[in-house]
């Protein structure tokens, strides 16, 4: 019995398993240095890339809050027309 190389898993025939296999074999295709590269790029967020996404979600809520007002609020204002 063998473990993977990469993640560890136990293998009986091979030093690595299915999916490592297909990772080793993108490696030896594009190189160590590409594929570093297009993961950093495409797995990794910098710092600019995550306060975009911060600001993006703030200004979904933002927008969800005005369009659906406070429960609390619109209940007070139902109950204030209802008893003048």
């Amino acid at each position: 019995m063998f473990e993977c190389r990469i993640c560890g898993e136990t293998q009986y025939y091979q030093y690595y398993c299915e999916d490592c296999s297909i990772i080793r074999r993108i490696l030896l295709t594009y190189g160590r240095e590409e594929v570093k590269e297009i993961l950093e790029r495409v797995c990794l967020r910098n710092k600019k890339q995550m306060n975009y996404k911060i600001n993006d979600i703030k200004k979904e809520k933002d927008q969800a809050e005005q369009a659906e007002p406070n429960s609390d609020e619109t209940y007070k204002k139902k109950n204030a027309i209802k008893t003048q």
